[in-house]
């Protein structure tokens, strides 16, 4: 028996070491997790984002963090993205999953060093209740009215041009008494491709921020999951009544409305064309993405206080039915830039020529911002920047990707579309809708005619004039060029 309590005294101090350490790094973790909540203000973490930290920074994999908080683990590996890229931001460097441990030990003793050289001998952060962090996120206006997630909104400081259009849609967006113009729920920004929707987007977007409390960008680019985008720009929001969501698709519609409701929000909603479906009339929704459709309309629909912008090659399904002069809902067609904003870009980019060369090259870009950069690289690239080297040798644009920027567009069209495309091509003039009927027609009734000029004016790719229908002239020097090749 004597020989077992020196034992039994070993294993209880052990014990009681584990328990001390135990209770030293959770009040490490708990003075690190106060430091960050105070670091991020006004932004606070959701309770489901804490536990990824908390999980992450005890090293657990996100499929034992799913089965302790009884969630997906790839919602988490969502909900844990973004938590990544809001400390990322806050603490100005790269945080990860593996490195969070070591990113915000070390940015909290760069601060208690700092305290200490200023003879403080402690960091004196308040704690940081549940309801205070209610209070910071809901109770506080000014709180909400900061925030903005820009995304990968582009810059704006070199936009040119487009004056009097931008002053016409803020108007549009944010309502006019004077005009009888009502705020709009939903701008779509609609033209083809390259005219310039993003940047426009982007421009009008910052001039008409100090009117919203808050400002997300969403890219759909690469087509997101609805569900994902759905769950993403919830918690983005960083609204905390948010995050008792819902697990069904409706349901978090539903909770994002309420937030729409509540707050001021401007909400870009960029390419949303990458969620539509090719081979088919215009407008509608890729297999799978009719949620976004959904979500559309309960914001064109239902009474809130935000506002969202959308940039598309083709007119989403649903639009033209709500859209109107003293309607919530509008669709703006982006023209070509004017010449003179087309020069600016030339200037930009360093180009030389003489006026008349700059006026021609010009011309030729027929106020595509982006044919006119896409040229600008080859000019740069094969002719020293001088722009009457490249028109001398070359005075066509459609090779490498200002071609497969048309060809992209056109593949997109349904079979009668491209039938339609053709025929005003041949035509080389305005074409009236008893021609198109007479020489497409056939046995093709004329209301599906009709459709498929109404699909391709809401893609931009024909516009109507006093005589009949006709295309834009970069698109006819495409197509030719297709014929021919064909």
């Amino acid at each position: 028996m004597d020989n077992l309590q020196p034992k039994a005294e070993a294993i209880s101090t052990a014990e009681n070491n584990g328990h001390v350490i135990k209770q030293e790094r959770s009040h490490e973790l708990e003075e690190l997790i106060t430091y960050l909540v105070n670091y991020l203000k006004p932004r606070v973490l959701s309770d489901l984002q804490e536990k990824v930290l908390r999980g992450a920074w005890s090293g657990q994999t996100y499929v034992k963090i799913a089965e302790k908080t009884f969630n997906d683990p790839d919602y988490l590996k969502g909900i844990g993205a973004n938590l990544w890229k809001i400390l990322s931001e806050a603490l100005s460097e790269n945080v990860t999953k593996r490195n969070i441990k070591l990113v915000v030990k070390r940015k909290h003793q760069k601060l208690l060093d700092i305290n200490q050289k200023t003879h403080h001998e402690e960091i004196n952060l308040p704690k940081v209740t549940k309801s205070a962090l209610k209070t910071a996120t809901l109770g506080n206006e000014s709180v909400t009215n900061s925030y903005r997630d820009w995304g990968d909104a582009p810059d704006s400081s070199l936009f040119h041009g487009r004056t009097q259009e931008l002053a016409t849609l803020e108007r549009w967006l944010i309502g006019d008494c004077d005009r009888n113009y009502r705020r709009s729920r939903v701008l779509a920004l609609l033209g083809i491709g390259g005219i310039g929707k993003t940047a426009l987007a982007a421009k009008l977007a910052r001039q008409v921020a100090p009117k919203f409390d808050i400002v997300i960008w969403k890219s759909l680019r690469n087509a997101p999951n609805f569900k994902n985008f759905l769950s993403e720009l919830i918690f983005t929001s960083g609204d905390r009544q948010m995050f008792c969501i819902s697990d069904t698709a409706e349901g978090q519609i539903n909770n994002l409305m309420d937030y729409l409701r509540r707050n001021r929000c401007l909400l870009i909603f960029d390419h949303l064309d990458n969620i539509l479906a090719s081979g088919k009339l215009g407008g509608q929704y890729l297999d799978g993405y009719q949620g976004y459709g959904q979500l559309l309309r309960r914001i064109q629909d239902e009474s809130h206080q935000s506002s969202v912008i959308i940039t598309s090659r083709e007119k989403p399904t649903g639009l033209s039915l709500r859209e109107g002069r003293k309607s919530l809902v509008r669709s703006h067609v982006v023209k070509g830039l004017a010449k003179d904003a087309m020069l600016k870009i030339l200037d930009d980019r360093g180009l030389t020529g003489s006026e008349s060369t700059l006026q021609q090259f010009c011309d030729r870009c027929e106020g595509n911002p982006l044919i006119l950069k896409m040229a600008t690289a080859t000019i740069e690239a094969l002719f020293a920047g001088d722009l009457h080297k490249f028109i001398s040798h070359n005075n066509n644009l459609l090779y490498g990707g200002i071609w497969q920027l048309l060809d992209q567009q056109f593949q997109r069209l349904s079979g009668l579309e491209q039938q339609l495309t053709y025929y005003l091509a041949l035509e080389n003039k305005d074409a009236s809708f008893t021609q198109l009927a007479d020489n497409i027609g056939g046995k093709i009734p004329y209301c599906q005619i009709i459709e498929a000029l109404e699909s391709l004016q809401g893609r931009s790719l024909i516009e109507i004039t006093a005589t009949g229908f006709i295309q834009q002239p970069i698109m006819l020097e495409y197509l030719k060029k297709k014929l021919l090749s064909n």
